[in-house]
């Protein structure tokens, strides 16, 4: 079973470089939440289905769940947020979130894994880094960005593969 799923790996790395794409970092359209409160996006294509939910602004917590055929097959947990001297200034925020789905659409996401965004992203006076372990199997990490040389946003992630009981 594993190594039917480890064959799909390529097949999977491509899906999620079109759902970040379609999804938070494109603007994409909600959908309607599975869970009270939460913001949900979904993208699907063929037997791929992704559906990032998410809570919270200034600080909130998030999942991304990818089911192939109708089963869980992949799973992405993050949370952080605004640092604690911006955690109520909705403008600055807005912005750090402009530039967060900035750098979530750069890289070469659809040949290499990545949990988030690259490993550094520049513009504006704004910076992005992202430092992970492990690959799309299991992976976590972090990522900060900075308005000038000040640290502003902050979110831990883990995630990779849901391996089930077979019958």
């Amino acid at each position: 079973m594993v190594g039917t799923m480890r064959k799909l790996l390529p097949e999977l790395t491509k899906f999620l470089s079109e759902a970040t794409l379609a999804t938070y970092a494109g603007n994409g359209s909600e959908v309607k939440p599975q869970r009270g409160g939460f913001r949900e996006l979904e993208h699907s294509d063929g037997d791929w289905v992704y559906r990032d939910s998410y809570t919270g602004y200034f600080r909130s917590w998030g999942q991304e769940v990818v089911w192939y055929k109708g089963k869980p097959y992949w799973n992405h947990i993050y949370g952080g947020g605004m640092v604690k001297e911006l955690i109520d200034d909705e403008d600055f925020a807005y912005k750090t979130f402009e530039f967060l789905k900035k750098a979530l659409s750069d890289g070469d996401k659809q040949e290499d894994f990545q949990p988030r965004g690259p490993n550094e992203f520049e513009n504006g006076g704004w910076k992005y880094v992202c430092d992970w372990e492990g690959d799309i199997a299991n992976f976590e990490g972090s990522e900060e960005i900075f308005s000038g040389d000040k640290l502003v946003f902050t979110h831990n992630f883990l995630g990779g593969l849901i391996v089930s009981r077979s019958k």
